[in-house]
This record gives C-alpha cells, structure tokens and sequence, in this order.
C-alpha cells in the first residue's frame, strides 16, 4: 500500500511460501526496487512475509483477514521487527514514527477501497 510504488508483480516459480512479490517504486524521482518473501500463508485469510535484504534479518509482517460483524471485512496488519542496541531511551520517538506509519496505512487501504467500483457496499 506504499503511495510510491507503480508496479507490483510476483515472481516466477512458487506459489504460497517461498513466494517471491517484486515492487517498483519511484521516491524523489530515484526507480527503487523492492522485494517481500511469503514465509507462511492461508490463501485469502493470512501471510506472514519478510522483506528480502533489508537490514532486520528478524523483521516480519502480518496481514490477515476476517469476517466481522454485520457482513464487515477486518484486516489486520502487524510489523514485528528488532530494535537497535541503545534505541531504550529511544522508544517513544521509535513508537511515534509506527504510529504514524500505521494511520498512513490505513489512510492508503482506505483511499483504495473507496476508488473500487460499487463503494460504498450497501
């Protein structure tokens, strides 16, 4: 859901974990290319992913999906990821900083859904 990215493909080969999905994002006019790696998935309802070459080895996210009330869809999504050595004293800027990444996210799954045909259900 990054604003920046303009093509998203998966990779030939697996299906389901070991999954390979390859973004291209354009930032500050610079092509970047990204990659995550399906580590666990149950189709349509959850996956587990890492980033390829990032810099957390340990880094994971989590996404998944279920029915709610009233006919409603709830997506979940977790980042798990380590802190730097030293970064205690740094916890509250460290939390601001996922806070405010976490609204932008919603803000994007939102914009999304309402550019989809026959928004709003009802």
């Amino acid at each position: 859901m990054d604003p920046d990215i303009v093509r998203g493909f998966k990779a030939p080969g697996i299906e389901g974990p070991g999954e390979v999905q390859v973004f291209i994002s354009i930032r500050d006019g610079m092509e970047r290319v990204s990659a995550l790696e399906v580590m666990e998935e149950i189709p349509q309802e959850l996956a587990i992913t890492r980033s390829l070459g990032g810099e957390d080895p340990a880094a994971r996210g989590r996404t998944s999906l279920r029915d709610g009330d009233g006919g409603a869809t709830v997506l979940e999504h977790g980042q798990y990821f380590t802190l730097p050595a030293g970064a205690a004293g740094y916890f509250h800027e460290y939390e601001q900083h996922h806070r405010l990444y976490c609204r932008q996210y919603v803000e994007r799954v939102k914009a999304f859904l309402e550019r989809q045909p026959g928004y709003p259900l009802g």
